[in-house]
């Protein structure tokens, strides 16, 4: 592979990794109604990466080491995010349904005890087995992101139905 093929790989995963992870931060800002200065301190971080790239860019080598930092960093980015967030939707969850007796809740959610509660009850392991690695491979990114999505889902759908506006 030549250096440019690697380079314009190198790029599409930074846009990639970091549409991902503004997508996710900015739920969760919206759902905590704060920030997280984390990620942005990672996603900060890999700017200085890609600056660097540019500044030695007829040094390949360099480039291709700065571009790699750059990465690093956006996948921190993510991890970051994707903690905070799974932590916000089960954290809300608990929260809403603490005080709802199981008659009020399978009234008002029948689906909750035959299918939700379960993932529900799944996903920490899930999510610890993707943190425990922290990989830096899209493959565990989508993973963790079908589970945010879940999470996220039930969320919505449990504020909507035992809200009381």
């Amino acid at each position: 592979m030549t250096t440019i093929d690697n380079f314009n790989d190198q790029w599409i995963r930074i846009c990639e990794l970091y549409n991902i992870t503004k997508k996710y931060h900015l739920l969760a800002e919206e759902l905590a109604g704060t920030n997280y200065i984390q990620p942005i301190l990672e996603q900060k971080h890999a700017l200085d990466h890609i600056i660097s790239a540019y500044s030695h860019i007829s040094q390949e080598e360099k480039v291709i080491e700065a571009m790699n930092g750059a990465i690093d960093h956006l996948y921190r980015a993510f991890w970051d995010v994707a903690d905070w967030l799974s932590l916000i939707c089960r954290e809300g969850i608990y929260k809403i349904l603490k005080k709802k007796s199981i008659k009020t809740i399978d009234r008002k959610y029948p689906e909750y005890y035959s299918e939700v509660r379960l993932k529900l009850i799944n996903a920490p392991e899930e999510i610890a087995k993707l943190r425990l690695e922290k990989s830096n491979r899209i493959e565990d990114v989508n993973s963790y992101c079908l589970i945010l999505d879940k999470l996220v889902e039930y969320y919505k759908e449990i504020a909507k139905r035992f809200s009381r506006i």
